[in-house]
Formats: structure tokens, C-alpha cells, sequence
């Protein structure tokens, strides 16, 4: 008989309350889930899944102050979560917080092959942010991943653009 540790149930719960909001969010019952992972997250705040569902939708909303009260305690449990620090800096960036957002996603250097949305936020920010030749760096790696991909080129075209004008 194997005999689960309580963090091996809270983990499985918060699991379960992603996979459950997320299916009534495709169902178009936004507010219901939205309702079921403020109650979730209350009680469980260090639930990282469902905390990181709730802060997305806060951020969709444009609830920022509500957003930053969930993300807080979730990023000092989980100090060097890719997933927390990118919806962090996202939050910052929404705000109009572009350096601030440019400086938590230098805090970590994730491989890009597997953090590709990481990187093209750190290219917006970067040129938000008017960190040109940052931002050109991150789409040029981004585009020697994968040359196909129309949205880098804009974006690197843009940034190369906006530089040479500032020049």
C-alpha cells in the first residue's frame, strides 16, 4: 500500500482545480472558474497551477493589484519558476513597466529551445523598454531557432527599424 504525502494530495488537488477550471473556461463559464480558483487559491495559496490560472485571468482583466496579490507569495515559494517570473514580468509590461519587466526576465536565462514565449516577451519588453540592441539580440537567437517563424521576423524588423530611426 503506498501512502500519499499531504503534498502529494495538495499537489494532485491543485492539478485536479487547473484541469477543471480550464475545462469551464473552453466551456465559456469564465466566471465560474474564475469563482472556483479565488475559493481554491484562498485556501490553498501556495497552489502554483491554479494561482498561476488566476493570476492570467486577473491579468486578462486588467486586475492588476489582484494579480500581483496571488503571484507574490506563489514567486517566494517558487523563487526560479520560468512560468511565475514570465507571467510577473507580463504583469509589469501590461502596466507599462517595460525596464522592470526587461529585469526580471534577465534574472533567469532558461534554455530557449524550451522557453521560446520567455524569449519573444523579453524581445518586446527589450524594445518597449527602447534596449534596442537587447531586443534585436533576442529575436536574432530566436530566429536562428526557427527561421520560420513570421512574427520574429516582424518583430526583429521592427526593433532594427525603431533603432537605426534613433540613430
Amino acid at each position: 500500500m503506498v501512502v500519499k504525502s499531504s503534498s502529494d494530495t495538495a499537489r494532485q488537488n491543485d492539478i485536479q482545480m487547473q484541469k477543471d477550471s480550464e475545462q469551464r473556461i473552453r466551456q465559456g463559464q469564465l466566471g465560474e472558474a474564475e469563482e472556483m480558483l479565488i475559493t481554491f487559491v484562498k485556501e490553498n495559496p501556495l497552489a502554483a497551477r491554479s494561482g498561476k490560472l488566476l493570476v492570467a485571468i486577473y491579468l486578462q482583466q486588467r486586475r492588476y493589484a489582484e494579480a500581483k496579490t496571488i503571484l507574490a507569495p506563489l514567486r517566494d515559494e517558487h523563487p526560479r519558476s520560468i512560468a511565475l517570473l514570465e507571467l510577473a514580468a507580463r504583469a509589469q509590461l501590461l502596466q507599462g513597466n517595460a525596464s522592470e519587466a526587461v529585469d526580471l526576465l534577465m534574472s533567469e536565462q532558461p534554455a530557449i529551445q524550451q522557453h521560446q514565449d520567455y524569449y519573444e516577451l523579453l524581445a518586446l519588453a527589450a524594445r518597449q523598454a527602447s534596449r534596442f540592441t537587447l531586443s534585436q539580440q533576442v529575436y536574432h537567437g530566436l530566429l536562428d531557432l526557427d527561421p520560420s517563424m513570421g512574427d520574429w521576423w516582424v518583430g526583429y524588423g521592427t526593433v532594427s527599424y525603431t533603432h537605426l530611426r534613433a540613430h
